[in-house]
């Protein structure tokens, strides 16, 4: 038995005794977050496929000077927040891996927040479920700098949405310096601060906007804005490149996305339109526009990567709103997407993304 299938086993198992009661549910969360961690924290330096580059500069940053980092930052492709921060453990005297556990802690502790502070009690667990599955591979194996820039845009959105906007917009500055894709979450505060109607909460302009998207699509607008002065280094180095430019079809995050919009978009409760349904309905409608903007995109479509994080609110808010509010049903309904999301996680593991674990 591997790691990947205790791992597997540890959540499951905690779904299943803990689903039905609040108490229990925030002490498995707890439990299970603790454990992943050490487990995404001690794992060995050939367990996925970007360890070895990120030791390597984090190697080579001790013979980089300060007045040297933003030129090394842009030679590397590596934002500058990351590399600032790799430095100083370099300094202090750290290894590459006691620079990564603490890391890691930085992105348990905003995975935490946004767990306990805006997802009900019974629904924590699950919810932390399906981030594994979907996102744990790819990004707190892999995309290390991705996977807390993911989490404080999910925060800084969510800070917006409550009206504390300075807040939101300083928590987007810290995940752009972490990795670029955080860009994306400006125009979405920008939207939250300037629509503030509860009739944007509706299919009807849901499927407008959806439609925009694809008629701006037709454009080579991204090449455009791509290109302007403004934009950082690491995306621009992309220009002329296969990630900038290729064939592509819109993966099963547009079909999600836009499902869950619309699904939402149907309920006409405006009791439930509280922040966390109007953030899930909002990160989920960009998700999709993402979706159809960037799909000839490769690099970009890590934008959209970005805002399908939002889908782990979706347990909470779908049963709020459409399931009997029984014991029996919550626990068949967690049961039921438990065993879904399992077996998205080992479809994710086959592809090949991580290889064997060993502890460094």
């Amino acid at each position: 038995m591997s790691v990947y299938d205790i791992l597997v086993l540890v959540l499951l198992f905690s779904v299943v005794f803990s689903c039905v009661n609040t108490k229990v549910n925030s002490i498995m969360t707890m439990f299970c977050l603790i454990f992943v961690y050490f487990v995404v924290s001690f794992r060995g330096i050939d367990v996925d496929r970007d360890a070895f580059v990120y030791q390597k500069v984090f190697i080579d940053l001790s013979s980089i000077s300060f007045s040297e980092i933003s030129a090394f930052s842009s030679s590397m492709g590596q934002e500058i927040g990351f590399i600032f921060l790799m430095k100083i453990f370099n300094i202090i005297g750290f290894d590459f891996f006691g620079f990564r556990l603490f890391y890691n802690l930085l992105c348990l502790l905003s995975l935490t927040y946004l767990l306990f502070k805006y997802i009900p009690n019974k629904f924590r667990l699950i919810s932390y479920l399906i981030y594994v599955a979907m996102f744990l591979l790819f990004r707190d194996f892999t995309q290390i700098r991705f996977c807390l820039a993911c989490l404080l845009s999910m925060i800084a959105i969510l800070k917006s949405f409550e009206g504390n906007y300075k807040q939101g917009i300083i928590i987007t500055f810290v995940a752009i310096l972490f990795h670029n894709t955080a860009l994306i979450t400006i125009p979405v505060i920008i939207f939250i601060s300037i629509f503030k109607d509860n009739k944007i909460y509706t299919t009807v302009f849901a499927v407008f906007l959806l439609i925009v998207c694809f008629i701006i699509s037709k454009v080579d607008l991204i090449g455009y804005i791509i290109s302007m002065p403004f934009m950082p280094h690491q995306l621009t180095r992309y220009v002329d490149t296969e990630d900038l430019s290729s064939s592509s079809y819109f993966g099963i995050g547009f079909f999600v996305s836009s499902a869950i919009c619309l699904i939402l978009s149907f309920d006409s409760k405006e009791i439930y339109k509280n922040v966390s349904y109007k953030f899930l309905y909002l990160i989920m409608l960009f998700s999709a526009c993402a979706s159809i903007l960037f799909h000839h995109t490769p690099i970009l479509m890590r934008m959209q990567l970005l805002l399908f994080t939002g889908i782990i609110f979706f347990p909470s808010i779908f049963y709020n709103i459409y399931l009997p509010k029984k014991a029996y049903v919550n626990y068949v309904y967690q049961i039921s997407l438990t065993i879904i999301f399992i077996l998205y996680f080992y479809k994710n593991l086959s592809s090949g993304i991580v290889y064997q674990y060993g502890v460094y």
